[in-house]
């Protein structure tokens, strides 16, 4: 499992579901769990591939208009690059 740290907050990469945008395509949108920074609640975060999450908090918690800063840590033995490093013609080394 892939967990990443943004600004000291655990965000664990749980899977990946198929979403259609409101143009018609198909994409693919990555889901992580982690927990409200107020109450300590679980909640999912979506996101499409290559960006991080930018929520923090529950749905009870949240406030609109407060992101999360790109600062990121990944955490343990994980076979995935950082989302900076990613991008056109990226290969990772073997």
């Amino acid at each position: 499992m892939t967990e990443i740290l943004l600004n000291g907050q655990p965000f664990n990469l749980i899977g990946e579901q198929p979403h259609v945008t409101k143009d018609g395509r198909k994409i693919t949108l990555q889901r992580w769990s982690s927990r409200c920074t107020t109450c300590g609640a679980p909640f999912i975060a979506l996101t499409i591939p290559g960006r991080h999450p930018d929520v923090r908090r529950c749905e009870d918690h949240r406030l609109p208009g407060r992101r999360i800063k790109k600062e990121m840590v990944i955490c343990e033995d994980i076979d995935v690059v950082p989302f900076f490093k990613r991008g056109k013609g990226f290969r990772p080394a073997a």
